[in-house]
């Protein structure tokens, strides 16, 4: 099942060092999750992100993404999002970022589903 939907990441100003990645699929499912400590996403690296929101219909989508306040965002950045696999704890596809294609596995590890907000693994690689 390939589903197609937009990527947002961006740093938001005057807040901790990381940045946001929202996945928004099939305009009625979100999810958010916050990158810490990193200031742009970095070929065939792991990176760890902590699950912040997950709605799955759209006025609640549609109320997250009109709260989004513009003036409180630096270095915002959008594009094609296209996924192969979704399950609750995994994500395979691949997104487009500054003309690169970027191949992407996201997991919830074991050690990370008992945490108070879930934990993910993120593995990237160049398309």
């Amino acid at each position: 099942m390939k589903e197609i939907g937009s990527y947002y990441l961006y740093s938001e100003l005057g807040a901790q060092a990381g940045i946001r990645l929202i996945f928004h699929i099939n305009c009625n499912e979100l999810r958010d999750w916050f990158l810490p400590n990193i200031t742009s996403i970095e070929l065939n690296r792991k990176l760890i992100a902590i699950e912040h929101h997950y709605y799955d219909n759209g006025i609640e989508v549609n109320k997250f993404l009109s709260d989004l306040k513009i003036g409180d965002i630096a270095d915002l950045k959008t594009g094609e999002l296209y996924i192969n696999y979704k399950s609750n704890n995994k994500y395979m596809g691949l997104i487009r970022l500054d003309n690169i294609s970027l191949k992407f596995v996201m997991i919830v590890p074991s050690w990370g589903r008992w945490t108070k907000k879930r934990l993910w693994l993120i593995i990237s690689n160049k398309g």
